[in-house]
């Protein structure tokens, strides 16, 4: 199985370090964090894509029907999204580690951590971190 992600410009943590990838055969996860862009013009030679989202993607994964996107989850405001334009700028909201502990799911970035359960994927809580 496989999966595009974004067009020209996604990128990810995960491409140059293998500690970004969150699996587990045990819950039937994988998850990692990932910069997406997608490109709105045919011209794909000078288009490198407009920013569209950053956080992590959470993908369920089944032997038949291979992998499917549960959840996207962002450290990002909306007020964020308005200021980015074409290009992401604010790395201290870049989620760059996903992490489970029993039934509970964290994603992480400078500047907070985010708990959500880890089977629903529902939001629990939030913790701001000061630096």
């Amino acid at each position: 199985f496989k999966v595009k992600i974004g067009g020209r410009g996604t990128n990810s943590p995960l491409l140059q370090d293998h500690k970004a990838l969150l699996f587990s055969k045990e819950k039937n996860i994988l998850a990692f964090p990932v910069e997406v862009y997608e490109n709105k013009s045919q011209d794909y030679i000078s288009n490198w894509g407009d920013f569209v989202f950053q956080g992590a993607y959470i993908y369920q994964l089944n032997l038949q029907q291979g992998f499917t996107l549960k959840n996207k989850i962002t450290h990002m405001e909306k007020e964020d999204f308005h200021k980015s334009g074409s290009y992401w700028y604010n790395a201290d909201t870049n989620i760059d580690r996903i992490v489970y502990i029993k039934n509970h799911l964290f994603t992480l970035s400078n500047n907070k951590v985010k708990v959500y359960d880890a089977n629903t994927h529902e939001f629990i809580n939030e913790l701001a971190l000061e630096w």
